[in-house]
């Protein structure tokens, strides 16, 4: 970051435990979130703006049907059960991809899941995520959130959320092994 060795940056941490480079100075301006599953490791920079990443490993065993119905709200539920049986692999793929979006805008915000996750409403279509609406108090306006969803392998979904001001955000992935 800013050419400064990973080693060298000092971070604080803010009440709801988002890092924030802090030293040296040229490191400050940066925005910082990171995520982590058993499989993957992953970390989101950004100047220009908050920025929030998630990532997790898609357990279908687990009540994700009590989840849903406790973090989504109607419009997200209803497109979830035209995914088909909630035990079926596009239900499945549909909820993580819902998740990771909410739980990445969440640390975007800075707030994590001390937020509720009703609080943002959003719309899947063709791969793609995009907030519709918010809370009435976040006056927050949908158009200015990019979020950008994507499946580094059949078993794990990652987000990446920022308030571009609708300015486009260009995602670069890289693989580190």
């Amino acid at each position: 970051v800013a050419g400064v060795a990973p080693s060298a940056i000092c971070y604080a941490i803010t009440s709801h435990g988002k890092p924030h480079p802090t030293h040296p100075a040229a490191t400050a301006a940066w925005h910082v979130s990171l995520s982590h599953t058993e499989t993957m490791t992953g970390v989101a920079l950004c100047r220009l703006a908050e920025v929030g990443f998630d990532v997790q490993l898609v357990q279908g065993n687990r009540d994700l049907l009590g989840v849903a119905k406790r973090v989504f709200v109607d419009s997200e539920l209803a497109c979830l059960n035209a995914a088909g049986d909630h035990a079926e692999s596009p239900w499945i793929r549909h909820f993580y991809t819902l998740w990771v979006a909410k739980e990445a805008w969440l640390k975007a915000r800075g707030e994590g899941l001390s937020r509720s996750p009703k609080h943002v409403t959003l719309a899947v279509a063709g791969g793609d995520v995009r907030i519709t609406d918010f809370a009435p108090e976040l006056a927050d306006e949908p158009a200015a959130w990019t979020i950008e969803t994507w499946w580094p392998s059949p078993t794990v979904v990652a987000a990446v959320a920022a308030r571009t001001d609708k300015a486009s955000l260009s995602l670069t992935v890289r693989t580190v092994t």
